[in-house]
């Protein structure tokens, strides 16, 4: 089953790490591989996962405070948004999404803060 991430949501993991990067480049590697582990399940099984109160299926990160939400559809998982922690209480579900791979979230140049 493909997987196709929204935009925002690509821009928010993106930024997420380099928020994580500024601190140490192996918190943000551990981001990451967290972030990767996350999605797996969510390929392999999809419907295994509950819902949020916005009706999207929720993905928790175990050691980040953080949420992948998701819908499924009949050929693809649909990335959302992540759900920001309540200090950053912000979330969106717009229309717009683009097809990504996992590895081009990563396409970042962060640099060092």
């Amino acid at each position: 089953m493909d997987l196709i991430y929204h935009r925002l949501a690509a821009k928010d993991a993106r930024e997420i790490a380099l928020k994580y990067g500024c601190i140490s480049d192996t918190l943000c590697d551990r981001f990451w591989n967290e972030f990767d582990q996350a999605i797996e399940p969510v390929l392999c099984q999809p419907e295994r996962h509950h819902f949020d109160p916005s009706g999207k299926r929720r993905k928790n990160l175990k050691r980040f405070p953080y949420h992948i939400l998701f819908e499924i559809r009949l050929d693809c998982i649909r990335v959302l948004a992540r759900k920001a922690p309540p200090e950053e209480s912000q979330l969106w579900l717009a229309p717009k999404i683009a097809t990504r791979s996992p590895d081009s979230l990563r396409s970042r140049p962060f640099g060092r803060c």
